[in-house]
């Protein structure tokens, strides 16, 4: 498998999954499984977007978390995909989404 079909992580994303951990045995799962994907760190410049998507948004008159914003940002700036329930991901113009199914929010 090459590295453009393997999934990826942001720091967000991690530490959404991780605190869902109900015992440490959860958290070493959870965080052995989370390290077979590519991370993704974040720049100065994916902040900067992200509080531009905000802008954006807030012009609108609409809102995401912050948090979802960051993970839009490094999305956008690295041609992502992202895997989402959350239906407001759907507000990010250019943002590429895949259908997963079961829509939130």
């Amino acid at each position: 498998m090459s590295e453009l079909d393997q999934a990826a992580v942001v720091g967000t994303v991690l530490i959404e999954v991780l605190r869902g951990a109900r015992t440490q045995a959860d958290f070493e799962r959870l965080s052995g499984d989370m390290r077979g994907a590519v991370f993704i760190e974040d720049t100065e410049e994916s902040w900067l977007l992200a509080s531009q998507i905000l802008l954006s948004l807030k012009l609108r008159g609409e809102s995401i978390p912050v948090a979802d914003a960051v993970i839009a940002a490094q999305a956008l700036e690295g041609g992502h995909f992202v895997f989402s329930h959350d239906r407001h991901f759907q507000r990010i113009d250019g943002l590429q989404l895949h259908e997963t199914g079961g829509a939130r929010n």
